[in-house]
C-alpha cells in the first residue's frame, strides 16, 4: 500500500443507546482492507468512576443471574428493564 496515503473520514454519526451518547467515525485507511469504525466514549471523572465501580460490584454480588438470562436476548431485555426502573 502507499506509505504517504492518508486516512480519510468516510462518514460520521451520533449513536444514543440507553441515554449514553457516542460519536462514530468511519475511517478509510489505505493500509487496511476494510473501513475502521472509531467510537468515542464520554470521559468520566474519577468520582463518577468510583460510584460506577461501587454499583457494579454491588450488582455482581447481589444478583443471581442464570445463564439463560444472559444468553437469551428477551431475558436480557427484561433484566435490563428491571434495572432501568
Amino acid at each position: 500500500m502507499k506509505k504517504n496515503a492518508k486516512k480519510k473520514v468516510i462518514d460520521s454519526y451520533r449513536l444514543i443507546v440507553d441515554d449514553v451518547v457516542t460519536d462514530i467515525k468511519i475511517i478509510s485507511d489505505p493500509d487496511e482492507f476494510v473501513p475502521i469504525y472509531h467510537m468515542s466514549f464520554p470521559v468520566l471523572k474519577p468520582a463518577t468512576e468510583a460510584v460506577l465501580d461501587y454499583v457494579r460490584e454491588k450488582l455482581i454480588s447481589e444478583m443471581d443471574l442464570r445463564p439463560a438470562e444472559i444468553l437469551s436476548p428477551e431475558e436480557m431485555r427484561k433484566t435490563k428493564e428491571k434495572f432501568m426502573k
